[in-house]
């Protein structure tokens, strides 16, 4: 019995769904078509487009999918009437950038009115002049057929438009340009005019030759893209549009000169783009171009004899850079102590640095003419004399000067405690007499002659300290007779560095002189003996493996 209900109730809900679909479908027709009402589902169609074809002139070879704005396009395909009722169509040819067409944003090429009877196949064709269509330019486009009934047929080849003749001229450029850095260079695009107007210029390759020297590098930069302007101006037979490109140093190449027919910077030079050079061997690449710090020919191509222009500009080092940030110092009464910053020198050639006190405090020795190597990190430094400083805290700043293309300055705050003499009694006295210290050369690589004059005979001792206050090297420790001494310091054994050189005697002399800082002057009785000694503190530079 239940059995029985059961079949039933399937047959009653057949019969439903067969009476649903009968309603829907008379729904449809009374209210139109029902896909239009969602957006996933196609729009109904009455017209289809087969067999369809297109290509440039003649359709032969490689050709078939590129041609100019000169060339015929031709479109042919077959649209099939689903109706059983005569149909007249509006059937239009469109080119656009991307696959997505659109009525109001792509290019319409042309139109036809086609009649096509019922439920048959009508043969299109359209032979178009691209020339004449404002919208179209050269480079890429994807090409479809549209009408109202038909909607959009896309053809999934892409069809391109060639760009008409052209050539570079370097209109300005920077006048100066860092190692390893971008170069801006405004360009002046030449066109030809033609019947219709200027030509565009799609994907246009430009290429920067740079010269130093006998180094020859290229850089194959972006590609430009300049619109054709349909308007015709008959009083001109070339149109120039400015195009502004951003240079990567980075990039360029080293170029083999030999590899080059003639160089791109002769003043007969034809230069050929190096990426689409058709009718000669491209230049040959060896990989990344060094420049070195001076002045740097630059020029661009594709260009035609007329349109070559030779800019020069000025290659440099990025700045030195020195470590910043207040350093705190401690220091004995009557001893003095040096303070290095790291610095880095990132050009290709060393440079010199001074530092100095800014306000001209004389506890501040500064150095001068030292050297930093190219592409390592160094030191720069100064030393902190607290020979007549009394116990308390003092600040000062010191100004860093690299004689790079920058002139670089960096400012380094000091601050400095000076802490009670370590055992020694000072006492002042007169000083009388004269005495003269000095060395050459300085900065040396390994030696160096300290030269002194000693104005009356004694006992001399004249010895080496590091920066940390150990003893190195003693030069002389004997007497002497009055008059101009040399005694040879060689560095050879020691490393690279700041040194002092400490010139004591049994007598007591005054003067000074300046030399490659402050030369300091320091007299002071030790414990253990009762003879007074006169100190003379200077630095001096080793530059180790240095040619």
């Amino acid at each position: 019995m239940r059995r029985t209900s059961s079949k039933k109730k399937w047959i009653f809900i057949g019969f439903a769904v067969v009476g649903a679909s009968l309603l829907l479908l008379v729904s449809s027709e009374k209210f139109g078509d029902l896909t239009n009402l969602s957006g996933t589902m196609a729009r109904k169609t009455t017209v289809a487009f087969e067999e369809m074809s297109a290509f440039w002139g003649d359709g032969t070879g490689s050709e078939a999918t590129l041609g100019s704005l000169d060339d015929v396009f031709n479109v042919s395909f077959s649209a099939a009437n689903q109706t059983e009722e005569i149909s007249r169509e509006s059937v239009s040819l469109y080119f656009s950038r991307d696959k997505n067409f659109s009525l109001e944003d792509d290019c319409k090429i042309e139109e036809q009115s086609v009649v096509m009877e019922p439920m048959a196949a009508s043969a299109v064709a359209f032979r178009s002049a691209p020339r004449l269509v404002n919208c179209l330019d050269a480079g890429p486009w994807y090409v479809a057929i549209h009408s109202e009934n038909g909607g959009w047929k896309v053809l999934g080849q892409v069809y391109e438009v060639e760009s008409g003749d052209g050539a570079l001229e370097i209109e300005s450029m920077d006048a100066e340009v860092a190692a390893r850095g971008t170069l801006s260079v405004r360009l002046q695009v030449h066109r030809q005019t033609v019947q219709t107007g200027f030509d565009g210029l799609y994907d246009f390759p430009v290429d920067v030759w740079l010269s130093q020297g006998n180094t020859l590098c290229l850089i194959e930069a972006d590609a430009i893209a300049v619109p054709r302007d349909p308007a015709a101006r008959w009083n001109q037979s070339w149109m120039a549009n400015p195009v502004e490109l951003t240079i990567d140093l980075k990039k360029a190449k080293s170029v083999d000169a030999s590899s080059v027919s003639s160089s791109p910077f002769s003043a007969k030079a034809d230069l050929e783009s190096a990426r689409n050079c058709k009718n000669c061997a491209p230049p040959k690449l060896e990989g990344s171009c060094k420049l070195s710090e001076g002045p740097l020919k630059v020029t661009a191509g594709p260009t035609r004899q007329g349109f070559q222009v030779v800019q020069e500009t000025y290659h440099h080092a990025s700045p030195v850079v020195v470590e910043t940030g207040a350093v705190k110092v401690s220091v004995h009464e009557g001893e003095v102590v040096h303070v290095s910053r790291t610095a880095y020198n990132p050009g290709l050639k060393s440079v010199s640095w001074t530092s100095k006190s800014v306000n001209g405090e004389d506890w501040i020795v500064g150095m001068s003419n030292q050297q930093l190597p190219a592409k390592k990190p160094s030191e720069v430094g100064f030393t902190v004399s607290a020979v007549d400083l009394e116990a308390g805290v003092y600040e000062a700043t010191v100004r860093v000067t690299s004689n790079d293309y920058y002139k670089s300055e960096t400012l380094v705050k000091v601050e400095v405690t000076v802490l009670p003499t370590r055992n020694v009694v000072r006492e002042e006295a007169e000083l009388p007499g004269s005495f003269t210290l000095s060395n050459y050369p300085n900065p040396f690589n390994p030696t160096t002659t300290i030269r002194f004059e000693l104005p009356q005979s004694g006992r001399v001792t004249l010895s080496v300290f590091d920066m940390s206050g150990r003893r190195v090297q003693i030069l002389q420790d004997g007497e002497l007779s009055s008059g101009v001494h040399e005694v040879r310091f060689d560095a050879g054994d020691l490393p690279s560095g700041t040194y002092l050189y400490r010139l004591s005697t049994p007598t007591l002399y005054t003067g000074g002189h300046n030399f490659h800082g402050k030369l300091e002057f320091n007299s002071r009785r030790g414990l253990e003996k009762s003879t007074e000694t006169l100190v003379h503190l200077v630095q001096i530079w080793a530059e180790k493996g240095a040619q």
